[in-house]
């Protein structure tokens, strides 16, 4: 029916319009992640972000610190989570590549 049509176009009309501004909104915080993830960079190595990132974790997970980690495994754990850290973003607008180097 021509009701039932309307109905159906005005629906239509209406999720399309939320898709397009829900990926708008996606592209502009992946952008500001990015954005800052460079600004981070420049001022710190990865090993030094990632040390503040296990920081932070054991500050709000103390037991972790005395069960897992030890002064010179932490370092090396810092340092990989850095570089963890720049690859997810390096690759967050890119799924496929991003599949292909946590594979390798």
């Amino acid at each position: 029916t021509p009701e039932m049509r309307a109905s159906w176009e005005f629906f239509w009309e209406f999720v399309s319009r939320c898709m397009v501004q829900s990926l708008s909104e996606v592209g502009s915080t992946l952008n500001i992640v990015q954005t800052s993830w460079d600004d981070m960079t420049e001022r710190y190595t990865n090993e030094e972000i990632g040390s503040k990132m296990f920081e932070e974790l054991l500050r709000t997970a103390p037991s972790l610190s005395q069960r897992y980690f030890t002064s010179s495994k932490a370092i090396d754990m810092a340092s990989k989570m850095g570089d963890m850290l720049g690859m997810l973003v390096s690759y967050a607008d890119d799924a496929a590549a991003l599949k292909q180097q946590v594979t390798w």
